[in-house]
């Protein structure tokens, strides 16, 4: 399952990538790395982990109903 979203995720729709990005002085090691869908990893970008969370949580949410 991706690491945000939960979706179901298959070996060729899963991306790997770094909690804390490279440049950001993010490390290659197993507790660096997480799964997510594409869609997910595209709107991440180069956000720290946190930094993305972040974002998701302050941005407006469209109301339904």
């Amino acid at each position: 399952k991706c690491h945000y979203c939960n979706c179901a995720i298959t070996e060729q729709t899963a991306t790997v990538d770094h909690k804390t990005p490279l440049s950001q002085n993010g490390y290659n090691k197993l507790t660096n790395y997480v799964l997510w869908c594409a869609p997910c990893n595209r709107k991440k970008g180069k956000m720290s982990y946190e930094e993305y969370i972040e974002k998701i949580k302050t941005r407006p949410h469209r109301l339904t109903g």
